[in-house]
């Protein structure tokens, strides 16, 4: 397919076909969130053994000696010399030193894994959705297919970058000993030629993971055939490579524009549900033989509101249907609130927060932007997370639930943070706790797969109205920003008792 027809193919399936491309580009943002569950554990384990060791109390007696640290800005506050080795000394004990090397290590192992696992099953989404096909199934059963294969193109890829590397690095060595100046100048040809060759590496694997989707094969099938279509069709390969550059530069350009507002959190959205699925379909498009559509996808604006509006009616259906996960996830935020308050009253003293700081600056649109973004992008993390047996969404449950009582703890003016948080906290939590519902019920879902009672529709069913309910829960997110950027910071000062 040529590049325009290809461009023209992805924005039609991008538009008509979203709920069956995007739900797993959106299931992304909940990789990092699962690859920290061990290592979160490993912390809270390990803050267990400082505390029977009796540990945490001289920690917190060396940063009273500088205290109250401001959390808000603790790059504030320095440590003399003789204070840093004394908490190293307490802190860098192999009791905790140790479990914590190791479980960085798995989460790498986990991270690694599990991209390759969502960029499987993204792929097999996009290319379900360019076909007319639920995209959805189509990217479950890939990822189970495809994942070993994509992780294998993510070493061949690195391989290979290295390769380049020992190759110009050991000539340049041998030839140093020989002459300075050629070694000098074979490190400055390296370095010219990486501009080259770094491109031309990463365009080939690009195109090497959608060979794997399209034309099943595995590694070396996947290479051997781009390497096919590049030498056949160099024309849309270099047109492919040079849209995606121009897409990330205006992206960047946008993320930076955000940014400056102070909405930098919007920008990894964009790259998530904007950029990323429109270059996957847009490649697809030109590797594969996909049926060209003639029909124009409608109007932007009547897909969007349509999908928001099937968002509202599964939000209210897993509510009403599902309502014992959100008590479950309820019953985990309002414990770990508790337990917060009680672990941030051993730290009185010790660290400091200020809701009146921390507003300084501020702007209403850079705020609402930041909320909404942030917010909904937590709430699918923590959504999706529940897919690893619903313990990531329990750990990301417990976290804003004890920092939310830790902060209180230790607010300096906690009548005002309570001021500030009511009005959109009551929409925002409960948002919250319905995505941690829906994580937990996803967590079950995986159970009973991995026990073999449910089947891998079933699977499928369920991480699409995961999806359905996340769209719902935008507009409960962007109805929470607004309160949170226009009425919290100010209200409040206008009454006489605060």
């Amino acid at each position: 397919m040529q590049l325009g027809a290809a461009v023209r193919a992805a924005y039609r399936t991008y538009v008509s076909q979203s709920r069956d491309v995007l739900p797993f580009y959106l299931l992304g943002t909940a990789v990092p969130m699962v690859a920290r569950t061990l290592p979160l554990i490993t912390v809270a384990i390990g803050y267990l053994v400082l505390w029977q060791t009796g540990r945490i109390d001289t920690i917190t007696t060396l940063l009273a000696d500088v205290g109250p640290i401001p959390i808000d800005q603790p790059t504030d506050v320095s440590l003399s010399t003789s204070q840093i080795e004394q908490l190293q000394a307490v802190l860098l004990i192999p009791e905790v030193t140790v479990p914590l090397a190791v479980a960085a290590f798995a989460s790498l192992g986990v991270l690694i894994t599990l991209n390759a696992a969502v960029s499987a099953g993204q792929l097999h989404g996009a290319y379900g959705g360019l076909r007319g096909r639920d995209g959805v199934r189509d990217a479950v059963d890939g990822t189970f297919r495809d994942t070993r294969t994509f992780i294998g193109l993510v070493v061949a890829e690195v391989m290979t970058y290295t390769g380049y590397v020992g190759v110009i690095g050991g000539l340049g060595l041998a030839l140093t000993l020989a002459s300075e100046v050629a070694g000098v100048l074979v490190g400055a040809v390296g370095v010219l030629g990486a501009l080259v060759v770094v491109p031309a590496v990463r365009l080939v694997f690009a195109f090497a993971s959608v060979a794997v989707v399209v034309d099943n094969v595995g590694v070396f099938g996947a290479l051997r055939n781009t390497l096919g279509y590049a030498r056949r069709r160099p024309g849309a390969v270099l047109g492919y490579g040079g849209l995606a550059v121009t897409a990330f530069v205006v992206v960047g350009v946008v993320s930076s524009v955000l940014a400056v507002i102070g909405g930098a959190t919007a920008g990894p959205l964009v790259l998530i549900l904007g950029l990323w699925p429109l270059l996957d379909l847009c490649k697809l498009a030109v590797y594969a033989d996909v049926p060209q559509e003639t029909s124009h996808p409608g109007s932007v604006r009547r897909h969007i509101r349509r999908g928001l509006a099937t968002g509202w009616q599964a939000l209210l259906g897993f509510t009403t249907d599902r309502w014992r996960y959100v008590f479950v996830a309820g019953v985990v935020f309002g414990g770990a609130v508790g337990l917060g308050w009680v672990a941030g009253g051993t730290m009185t003293g010790v660290f400091t927060a200020s809701i009146e700081q921390r507003l300084e600056g501020t702007t209403p649109p850079g705020q609402f932007v930041r909320y909404a973004a942030n917010n909904w992008q937590v709430a699918a993390a923590q959504s999706f997370a529940g897919l690893g047996l619903g313990v990531p969404a329990i750990l990301s449950l417990g976290f804003n639930g004890a920092f939310l009582g830790a902060l209180f703890q230790l607010e300096v003016a906690p009548a005002v943070l309570l001021a500030f948080v009511v009005p959109h906290g009551l929409v925002e939590i409960p948002g919250l706790l319905i995505s941690g519902g829906v994580g937990l019920h996803l967590g079950v879902i995986a159970w009973h797969y991995a026990t073999g009672t449910a089947s891998r529709g079933r699977l499928a069913g369920e991480i699409e109205t995961a999806y359905r309910v996340l769209l719902g829960l935008f507009v409960l997110f962007v109805i929470a920003a607004a309160i949170e950027a226009v009425v919290s910071p100010y209200y409040w000062r206008l009454l006489p008792f605060l």
